[in-house]
């Protein structure tokens, strides 16, 4: 056989090399059933019913006006009652990946019942009616901490949830009698011991990005490239030109890298909530600047959100210790007539910062105090933050003083 046949033979043998797939199984079709215990359960039945309930145009809206609310407070009230029967229930996750192209089930419905417990509970705190305030209060931290084990999508929609509990209550703080204070930092603790930590969300998002893969790879060979050119946007129309002219060996080529860099962000991303908050290094990069990424788009579109999961997960436990500490550090103000001088009679379940893993930052004098934390950059800067308690230290949205 001469050379040129040789090469011919080879370069056909490299076009029908057939594509390596992810590992992926199927995602299972679950069905909630009522009375199960599970409060997964209860609240995706009562999820279903809101997206029953309430009008698509409500559904989408990105912002809601009186009379979406009051639609929603004269509709859903026994969905929000399934939500606080769900407090005393235990979680256990039936949530599963979805294809890209997919919106994850009950995501509406989830989104409408916050929105709906939280107008009712700003509305009582308005009205100084803790009373009212706390079981709602407690269902949304609950509902907030347990989603946020869900892959960054649950995350983003316990933010909401917890954020919004926050902000009605922390500039409240010294309004609220001691028992209630007492009562808000016990259930706050209760679900922050309860809350498991960031492996089954690590896990979601690694199957989560190997089903985008599967499902990009399907598209392309199926040649579905409008939709692929949708999720980009206006970045991936060099992608999808470079997509379309790969053999299927330069395929194979392209899946294992992206399956590499999936595994490296999820990596990455696990390490970085073991150690201490540090400023970021000017100029490093997570991958080889020197080496070509073709399919950097495929990466920041299809897997590189696993990487939200550390400041997510720290901001939850930053903010929601700081709450809990807060109403336990006014409650003794009110008794004793003074603020505490430090903070080792609180449990560290309470007084970590996540950020430093060490002590939340502390000073007191008289009846008045300061309470912070570090913050993504590990720096003190005396408790100075921006107006949502972010940057640079992290704050609740409001400091109280002491009763």
């Amino acid at each position: 056989m001469s050379l040129a046949c040789l090469c011919l033979l080879v370069a056909g043998c490299k076009q029908s090399a057939p594509v390596v797939r992810p590992n992926v199984a199927p995602p299972a079709t679950y069905t909630p059933t009522p009375n199960s215990g599970n409060a997964y359960d209860t609240y995706a039945l009562a999820a279903a019913s809101a997206e029953k309930k309430i009008p698509e145009k409500i559904q989408r809206s990105t912002r809601l006006w009186p009379a979406d609310y009051k639609k929603l407070d004269e509709s859903l009230g026994p969905e929000v009652n399934q939500l606080v029967k769900a407090n005393a229930q235990t979680y256990n996750s039936e949530a599963q990946p979805v294809s890209p192209e997919s919106t994850p089930p009950y995501a509406d419905g989830w989104r409408l019942l916050v929105e709906t417990t939280s107008h009712r509970m700003e509305a009582a705190a308005r009205e100084r009616d803790w009373e009212k305030v706390l079981p709602l209060a407690e269902t949304l931290a609950r509902l907030g901490a347990r989603t946020s084990q869900n892959g960054v999508a649950g995350a983003l929609l316990g933010r909401n949830a917890l954020e919004r509990v926050r902000r009605a209550i922390a500039p409240n703080l010294a309004t609220m009698g001691e028992g209630q204070l007492r009562r808000l930092a016990t259930s706050l603790q209760r679900t922050l011991e309860e809350t498991p930590d960031l492996s089954p969300a690590f896990e979601f998002e690694r199957q989560q990005g190997a089903l985008n893969l599967e499902s990009l790879f399907d598209r392309l060979e199926s040649n579905q490239t409008d939709s692929i050119a949708n999720e980009l946007g206006s970045r991936g129309g060099q992608t999808i030109a470079s997509l379309k002219r790969l053999s299927a060996a330069d395929r194979n080529d392209w899946l294992r890298a992206l399956q590499g860099e999936l595994d490296r962000h999820i990596e990455e991303a696990e390490a970085e909530v073991r150690e201490p908050a540090k400023p970021a290094a000017a100029g490093r990069k997570w991958y080889d600047p020197s080496k070509e990424r073709p399919w950097g788009d495929l990466t920041q579109n299809y897997l590189a959100q696993v990487r939200l999961l550390p400041a997510l997960e720290r901001t939850y436990l930053a903010k929601t210790r700081l709450l809990a500490l807060t109403a336990l550090i006014v409650a003794d103000t009110k008794r004793d007539g003074k603020a505490p001088a430090d903070l080792s009679k609180y449990p560290p379940s309470l007084t970590t910062d996540p950020y430093s893993l060490k002590s939340f930052l502390y000073r007191a004098a008289g009846r008045e105090f300061r309470l912070y934390s570090v913050g993504a950059n590990g720096l003190d800067d005396g408790g100075d933050s921006d107006r949502d308690g972010m940057t640079p230290d992290v704050t609740l949205e409001s400091q109280p003083i002491g009763g």
